[in-house]
């Protein structure tokens, strides 16, 4: 938590515990310095996170030597491909190491209205939880229910009619994240956006989304969100859909961290 506030990451205590829980994560630190994890969703794509170091630690080749350690215990694992959120000061470190990137995502921003804010809503009576892993291994081709059912537990949920689309909510440090979500066309996603936005309408909000996706920024922008941070999606290995394609029913992702 001290390496990721002194960041200005959005992530709280329960996110980072959340991570380390998750089955299949390989988690690595340098003297408490330094930190990285990977995720495998099934055999097919892990997902590389949290690549932290302090400042006074930087140039030193510890996010590096990190990289590399995950990158070998993958490689060992036969993981056909592995991706990553870059920032600008983290891309070339990922570049040396055979990364290609695929394209752009970025993080948006609402503030939080003026005047008191509002209680926060429960979470909405959810589906069966399996409709949810389902819809999603139907998305992105991948078994992410282990993820996907630890947010869950911690988040706001709401659905789409028909409950083939969904988007969550949960609390961060600096603003209430919205997502992971899906959505099959414009007006769905407009609905689930505004049911989060008006359960939760006191928030501060942030949304990482797609800036080549047909309906998200145009969407976002009409909320009041706006661009405050752009990262480069990247992918090492073979491609995949997860990381080289912009699918129009993925509408908000479920952090950096996750893909």
């Amino acid at each position: 938590m001290r390496l990721s506030i002194g960041a200005g990451w959005n992530q709280t205590e329960a996110d980072w515990m959340r991570m380390l829980r998750l089955p299949g994560v390989v988690a690595l630190t340098i003297d408490t310095v330094s930190t990285g994890l990977s995720i495998q969703y099934g055999g097919a794509l892990a997902w590389i996170g949290m690549v932290l170091t302090s400042p006074q630690h930087r140039g030193r080749g510890l996010a590096t030597a990190l990289m590399q350690e995950l990158l070998g215990r993958l490689d060992a694992a036969s993981v056909p491909t592995i991706g990553l959120d870059a920032s600008s000061a983290g891309q070339p470190i990922y570049e040396k190491l055979g990364f290609v990137v695929t394209h752009s995502i970025e993080r948006w921003f609402r503030p939080a209205p003026a005047g008191p804010a509002s209680a926060r809503g429960p979470a909405q009576v959810p589906s069966p939880p399996a409709s949810l892993a389902e819809l999603d291994a139907r998305m992105t081709g991948l078994d992410r229910s282990a993820a996907l059912l630890s947010l869950a537990a911690d988040s706001c949920i709401v659905y789409s009619s028909g409950v083939d689309g969904f988007l969550m909510s949960r609390d961060g440090r600096l603003a209430r994240y919205l997502g992971p979500g899906f959505a099959l066309d414009p007006a769905s996603l407009r609905g689930l956006v505004e049911a989060q936005l008006a359960i939760h309408s006191g928030a501060a909000w942030m949304w990482d989304l797609f800036p080549g996706h047909p309906w998200t920024p145009s969407l976002a922008a009409e909320f009041g969100f706006h661009p405050v941070r752009k990262l480069a999606r990247m992918r090492y290995g073979k491609p995949h859909p997860l990381t080289d394609q912009v699918k129009p029913e993925m509408a908000a992702i479920a952090g950096f961290e996750f893909g």
